[in-house]
């Protein structure tokens, strides 16, 4: 995929999912996102005993000529956690 978006530097964003965690990164001369989940979500915890859960999201995309592509990503409940691992 590296390969095919520094051929086309015109691509505007990668969009991709789910992950259960939104995610953004750089990536190939473009922005790469990982959309979330719209079940639950994974809260960011760097100890592996436990998994707390977060809102499943979504994400809403708005093309303008002016801005280019925004994203915004919308949670839609509440979570709940922590539950062990």
């Amino acid at each position: 995929m590296l390969d095919t978006l520094l051929r086309h530097p015109n691509v505007e964003r990668v969009v991709c999912g789910h992950l259960h965690r939104a995610i953004t990164v750089r990536f190939g001369g473009t922005v790469a996102w990982c959309a979330p989940s719209i079940a639950h979500q994974v809260a960011l915890q760097l100890t592996p005993d436990t998994i707390t859960m977060e809102p499943p999201a979504f994400g809403v995309h708005l093309w303008r000529a002016e801005t280019g592509l925004v994203t915004h990503c919308v949670s839609v409940d509440q979570g709940g956690g922590p539950l062990a691992f």
